[in-house]
């Protein structure tokens, strides 16, 4: 590996750590209302299609279901994205999208984990599926950006 090339790595390393750091703290970092009991949503998705659902069916005020949709949904997907980027550039080499988006489906799945013991809070699939579909438009934009992540090792090269 190039000298340019490892500084790169070890800067999106860095800058991963950062991102994980930012994204725990904002996942895990509070209790939800102490009146509500811990919940678990294992359905995929199934909020989200009610919700769209409501909307088409105009069963209620759209704004809140709008919003419930962009914070929810699109917000998943956003706060995740930047940890997909940088996975992508540190993991450069033989498939640095598809390890990226492993890795970051893994650290949706470990703070769904902890958010079982933290009061409040709601533990759901569709989390997961949404932040590992956010690691994945970051790193397939990283991808798009970064011309030297386009190019493959082979395994002996890449030790």
């Amino acid at each position: 590996m190039t000298e340019p090339h490892a500084a790169r790595r070890t800067a999106a390393w860095v800058a991963a750590g950062v991102i994980l750091l930012v994204l725990a703290a904002v996942a895990l970092g509070h209790a939800g209302p102490p009146t509500v009991e811990r919940k678990f949503v294992l359905v995929p998705l199934a909020t989200h299609l009610r919700t769209v659902r409501c909307l088409l069916t105009a069963c209620a005020p759209a704004g809140p279901l709008l919003t419930s949709l962009l914070i929810d949904g699109l917000g998943n997907m956003l706060v995740f994205a930047p940890l997909g980027a940088a996975l992508a550039v540190a993991l450069a080499g033989c498939r640095p999208i598809r390890r990226a988006v492993l890795l970051g489906a893994a650290v949706s799945v470990a703070f769904e984990f902890i958010q079982i013991y933290i009061p409040g809070r709601v533990v759901a699939t569709d989390d997961v599926l949404l932040n590992a579909a956010g690691t994945a438009l970051g790193a397939a934009a990283a991808w798009a950006a970064v011309p030297a992540l386009r190019t493959t090792t082979t395994r002996s090269d890449s030790r």
